[in-house]
């Protein structure tokens, strides 16, 4: 077996603890159930109290009143392949969220902004796909048509209005960025059936 084919199983059949602190689940899950109990138990309270307060009549008008009860979930095991992607895609949704922050400037941000995209577009690993997919999310009109299956996020206007301006400022990159996305979804569908989403 070769290393590429290595690396596709140890993706599809190795897994992370998405806990903070793994080994100390034993002691840390008792403490949760506990003070959502606690909590449930102290809002009862609460409401039983004031209810008290009230008159026989007024008593008798109220309804029930009921008190959500929070239900603790464990979050499982990750497999490892989600594990990289999902990290992937936060640093590069990351990197560009810091182009995002501020309105768009031509001075500061066109060539800053260039050159990221134009890294991205030399490279066909999981960060340039992972840039392609957060800039599909933010164009008006995709050219690549949003998965359902995927949890995308649908991204604020003051996004789509700063890339906007950047393709307006940038001239000819419009085109070539959405030429780019597309063949990054083909890469990545071509990606896909290997390791079995």
């Amino acid at each position: 077996m070769n290393p590429r084919a290595k690396k596709i199983v140890a993706y599809q059949k190795d897994h992370r603890i998405a806990a903070e602190y793994p080994h100390q689940f034993r002691k840390s899950w008792p403490r949760k159930e506990a003070q959502l109990n606690r909590r449930y138990r102290r809002r009862v309270q609460q409401l039983l109290d004031e209810a008290r307060q009230y008159t026989p009549e007024q008593q008798a008008d109220l309804s029930v009143i009921p008190v959500r009860r929070y239900i603790a979930r464990k979050q499982g095991v990750v497999p490892l392949g989600k594990w990289v992607e999902g990290g992937t895609f936060g640093r590069a949704a990351a990197a560009l969220r810091h182009f995002f922050s501020q309105p768009y400037n031509t001075t500061l941000h066109r060539d800053r902004f260039a050159i990221l995209v134009a890294e991205a577009m030399a490279g066909h690993g999981l960060y340039a796909r992972s840039i392609a997919q957060y800039l599909n999310e933010i164009l008006a009109d995709p050219p690549m048509p949003i998965d359902l299956n995927r949890q995308w996020r649908t991204r604020s206007s003051s996004e789509r209005d700063w890339l906007a301006a950047f393709l307006h400022d940038a001239s000819g990159w419009d085109e070539q960025l959405r030429a780019w996305i597309v063949r990054m979804a083909k890469v990545e569908r071509s990606i896909t059936p290997d390791r079995q989403r």
